[in-house]
């Protein structure tokens, strides 16, 4: 791993395998303070399944797509299978083992740097660019890392350590986006920054990470091993933002009070061909998205009015706050037992799963608003449903699977069954007022429960019985990945939003009003009839009684052709057919429903009809 020169992360290895496509380009590591996602022949990230030593390490967040940041010194060797999977696996997508460093009876270490300069960048500031009023692009700026491990032995033959800690810092000058004056209003002082007439120094996103790693193995007697392991993230992106924000006010401090996965797992060798393997594996992902320092403000004091997100439509600012703060607190929990059999012929192996979790969040925001500008005239507000709190339960993920691998002469058969079981449920809560929605309390209730069967078959034809020429093919099916998801969908509180017009009568900077008062008159600027009656009550929904959970069937046929030594040749099809895909219609609504309202087209000036929803629906 250490000769490829990739980022150092589960995605810079990813990339190299056929078929394996990211969500956003990764060059040069520039993405690893915040992950790109694995797709593969149209399975999306949330059909990623990463392991260390056989356990399952993924997190709740994004039915699993949020995966764990691992330190790569700990891994020796990394797995990666996106096709043909056996019935261990429960989706298509990439799915990857990373078998992890135990130590041994002799220390050894190393340490490894690494520096990408700023003058090795290239410059894509072009006259067209510029021509878009463009005036700095996205970049990497001091962008380093360094990780050092060491491992050996405790007691000689019986107790071994690894560790290592990484230390990363990445800080990305984001395009037209400027360490603003002070003393000057933020968004004369951005104007004068993009047009160039004063000299501003481009705004950074910094970002860093330290990452410690520890891992003990204990080899209780020959045939009986322990290991545990504890991989930590802790990451801080003390300015998070997009293009044209005011990197003092209007960035987000993300940082992860816990970001962390660890396991503890139990091998014994039974009997020449009996092996026995039992762990248990966590993934807690919890991170919150908050304003600068001072910016947050008490609840109905002057700052709190004061304090808002702002932004501007015509030039595309955004200063004086973040959006609304949040916090994600995932904890998913997994045990698993397996048992394989090695014969001549036959490598059979058996095994069950049973993960649980709960997934916490929260959404905060001075004023419950922001406020939008028009050219620098007060255009409108968007109010929100805030504060919220909710809480999705995965009450248990149940699998079981028996499999074979049967050679016979030039002929490996693949062969196996897998059992899903999945429960979520939503966790109710009190009543949450806010100065534009009151939520009512709700209880705790379950969404369906999902029971699926998945045969897996694959065989592989060495023609010639030399290992040069082979010819495979494979039918499986695969059930989508499940955690919270799908009890989201139903939950009675979601973050709501609404655009409502603002007139600032008085000009103190500050959108007015509350619920009920009349518009345009003192102490209501906000024009509360566009607001729906039942803002914030999220509509809910009932699931269709005949419900299923998602899946796919997956077909594959190649032939790989050794043509010299270490070089082969290797042509692959494959076809996936998805089935159950979820959808979510409004049978409450019909054609009445809806007000028409005609659009001109920029393009070519047609009249174009669109359709409102009516505010009591």
């Amino acid at each position: 791993l250490d000769a490829v020169p990739t980022a150092r992360t589960i995605q810079g290895l990813g990339q190299l395998v056929p078929g394996v496509t990211f969500d956003q380009p990764d060059v040069g590591g520039s993405r690893a303070m915040q992950q790109t996602y694995f797709f593969v022949r149209g399975t999306g990230s949330a059909q990623t399944v990463v392991m260390v030593d056989g356990l399952m390490t993924n997190g709740l967040m994004g039915d699993g797509a949020v995966n764990a940041y691992h330190n790569e010194s700990m891994t020796q060797e990394a797995v990666y299978m996106t096709s043909g999977g056996n019935a261990e696996t429960m989706t298509a997508g990439v799915n990857l083992n990373l078998v992890p460093k135990d130590g041994g009876n002799r220390f050894s270490g190393g340490f490894k740097y690494a520096k990408s300069p700023a003058d090795w960048q290239g410059d894509n500031l072009t006259d067209e660019l510029k021509s878009y009023n463009i005036r700095a692009v996205d970049k990497v700026a001091n962008f380093f890392e360094w990780n050092a491990e060491l491992g050996g032995p405790i007691v000689k033959d019986k107790l071994w350590f690894f560790g290592a800690f990484r230390k990363a810092r990445y800080d990305k000058p984001i395009a037209n986006t400027f360490n603003l004056p002070s003393g000057v209003p933020a968004p004369q002082a951005f104007a004068q920054c993009l047009s160039g007439a004063i000299s501003c120094e481009q705004g950074i996103s910094p970002e860093k990470m330290d990452n410690p790693i520890v891992r003990l193995t204990w080899q209780a007697s020959q045939r009986n091993k322990f290991s545990v392991y504890m991989d930590r993230a802790m990451r801080l992106r003390g300015g998070a933002m997009s293009n044209a924000t005011d990197p003092r006010t209007a960035s987000v401090v993300w940082n992860t009070p816990i970001f962390a996965t660890g396991s503890a797992k139990y091998t014994s060798t039974l009997s020449s061909s009996l092996l026995l393997e039992s762990g248990f594996s966590f993934n807690r992902e919890r991170y919150d998205n908050l304003y600068q320092p001072g910016i947050l403000a008490e609840r109905n004091t002057p700052a709190w009015y004061q304090n808002v997100r702002k932004n501007d439509l015509a030039t595309g600012f955004l200063w004086n706050a973040s959006s609304a703060q949040l916090g994600n607190y995932p904890d998913r929990y997994t045990v698993s037992t397996a048992l394989s059999r090695v014969t001549g012929s036959h490598n059979v192996k058996a095994g069950v799963l049973y993960g649980w979790g709960i997934y916490r969040r929260y959404n905060n925001a001075n004023a419950d608003l922001y406020q939008t500008y028009n050219n620098g005239v007060p255009f409108q507000v968007t109010v929100l449903n805030t504060p919220l709190e909710v809480q999705e339960n995965m009450d248990g993920q149940f699998a079981a699977y028996l499999q074979d691998s049967w050679r016979y002469k030039n002929f490996t058969v693949n062969y196996g069954i897998r059992y899903d079981r999945i429960a979520q449920s939503i966790v109710g809560q009190e009543a949450q007022i806010g100065r534009f929605a009151n939520s009512p309390a709700y209880g705790d209730f379950k969404v369906p429960t999902w029971s699926d069967i998945s045969p897996r078959t694959s065989v592989v034809w060495d023609i010639f019985g030399n290992g040069k020429t082979a010819v495979r093919t494979g039918f499986n099916r695969f059930m989508t990945a499940q955690t919270t998801g799908f009890a989201r969908l139903y939950a009675p509180t979601a973050l709501t939003t609404a655009n409502l017009a603002w007139n600032d009568l008085n000009g103190d900077d500050i959108a007015q009003g509350e619920r009920g008062c009349t518009f345009q008159t003192p102490g209501c600027e906000i024009n509360f009839t566009q607001l729906p009656a039942n803002f914030g009550i999220r509509a809910l929904s009932t699931p269709d009684e005949d419900i299923q959970r998602p899946g796919q069937y997956s077909f594959n046929l190649g032939v790989t052709q050794e043509l010299f030594n270490r070089v082969t040749l290797t042509g692959e099809w494959y076809h996936n057919r998805f089935t159950d895909i979820t959808e979510r219609n409004n049978v409450a609504r019909n054609f009445n429903s809806y007000t028409p309202v005609d659009v001109v087209s920029p393009l070519d000036g047609k009249v174009i009809t669109m359709y409102n929803v009516k505010t009591e629906f």
